[in-house]
């Protein structure tokens, strides 16, 4: 088909288009019509033959679509009606090439086509006229639904490169904390929990900003398959939330539990700098106050506990003579312990002694304890447990005292 003949047509269905609304589908779908696809063959060779020499060129089909845009960028501002219906007819040829399986760059698709449109009109927003440059940044708008579709479709490409790329693209659409869109943020955490695809979670889990809404599917990629994938989400946390203070308390909890425990090593190193590099120096902490913003009776509070001893960040500038009287917490009888036990290690008996209490003071509370645990002061069950957790913490305790001379026996 002679090229002004192509353009003449086109030229008269965005004429009508701009007139009515409801000649849209049509008129779209007689626009895609006169690309021939090149994938269907039919069983009759001399029809096939016709068609294909009806066929327009995908070039010639292309430029012929543009120049038809570029009449509708030159429309003034007055022109509100036409320029909109116009703008829609645009939109509905985009639904229209949905239809069109084929991915091939060489051939007419979904994709090629908004690429061919973005591509050329982001060279129209420099314009000198100032109408025609909002009808472009008004073009570029309304794509914003067309670019988001193509871009969800490809995000479950066959191909895993294609789909790391989409999904790439498609983060930047989540939208801002306040009005997040949750089509593009579902789409996102289905992908990053179920692609089989190792990248392709990775690059999810990387992009996605973390909120109410994602911050579980995040959570959970901490026991990925994936050894880079686990490692990644201590990098993503310590990137996007450095003050552990942010998070729920069952998050922390869990995010050391799994790291600090992880088979891999490098796993683990890099929950002990999320740890180490971030929570702890984001905040003038002591051991005693961190342990109150973890549960003690969780692995993640040994494991935390032994990591900031083994670097160093633990300093004893918080103790006082009446930690150790009969109000002693909980939190401070877990550090006590796993400090006296880390100086065990090291076979550092005399900065245990130093650390200890006396013995006395010991079996004051000891037989406190004993006391309290067979007649409760609560019947509340969480109480109970409290007073049960330090009387097994400090009989740990004792442990690492000197029973050389006779008194200590005693």
């Amino acid at each position: 088909m002679d090229p002004e003949a192509v353009y003449s047509q086109i030229a008269c269905a965005f004429t009508t288009a701009s007139q009515d609304s409801a000649t849209h589908a049509r008129l779209a779908k007689e626009l895609v019509q006169l690309v021939a696809p090149a994938a269907p063959a039919q069983k009759n060779k001399r029809q096939q033959a016709a068609n294909n020499s009806n066929a327009v060129s995908l070039k010639v089909w292309l430029l012929s679509m543009w120049r038809a845009v570029l009449c509708v960028l030159a429309t003034k501002r007055v022109a509100r009606e036409p320029a909109q219906k116009s703008l829609k007819f645009i939109e509905a040829i985009i639904k229209a090439l949905a239809v069109l399986k084929s991915t091939r760059p060489d051939e007419l698709n979904q994709q090629s086509f908004v690429a061919f449109l973005l591509t050329r009109l982001s060279k129209g927003s420099n314009a000198k006229q100032a109408h025609v440059r909002f009808r472009v940044c008004q073009m570029l708008d309304d794509m914003h639904e067309a670019l988001k579709t193509v871009l969800i479709q490809r995000s479950k490409d066959k191909d895993a490169n294609v789909r790391v790329q989409a999904s790439m693209a498609l983060t930047r659409f989540q939208g801002p904390p306040d009005d997040v869109d949750e089509q593009v943020v579902d789409i996102l955490t289905d992908l990053m929990t179920g692609d089989p695809h190792a990248d392709v979670r990775k690059t999810l889990l990387w992009n996605t900003d973390i909120s109410t809404r994602t911050l579980i599917p995040l959570l959970q990629r901490a026991t990925d398959v994936d050894v880079n994938v686990r490692r990644m989400v201590y990098l993503k946390f310590a990137a996007s939330i450095p003050d552990m203070m942010e998070l729920p308390r069952e998050v922390r909890i869990a995010l050391l539990s799994v790291g600090l425990k992880d088979r891999d090593a490098g796993v683990r190193k890099k929950c002990k700098a999320l740890l180490c590099d971030y929570w702890w120096k984001a905040r003038d902490w002591n051991a005693v106050d961190f342990l109150r913003e973890i549960d003690v009776r969780s692995v993640a509070a040994e494991e935390a506990l032994i990591a900031l001893i083994s670097a160093n960040l633990i300093t004893l500038d918080f103790l006082t003579d009446d930690m150790w009287d009969s109000e002693i917490s909980i939190e401070f009888v877990f550090f006590a312990c796993i400090y006296a036990k880390s100086l065990a290690e090291k076979k550092a008996e005399n900065q245990i002694q130093n650390f200890l209490p006396s013995l006395t003071i010991m079996t004051a509370l000891l037989q406190k304890f004993t006391e309290m645990i067979k007649n409760p002061p609560s019947a509340d069950e969480d109480d109970v447990k409290a007073v049960e957790f330090v009387m097994t913490r400090l009989l740990q305790i004792t442990e690492f005292h000197d029973f050389a001379d006779e008194m200590g026996r005693r």
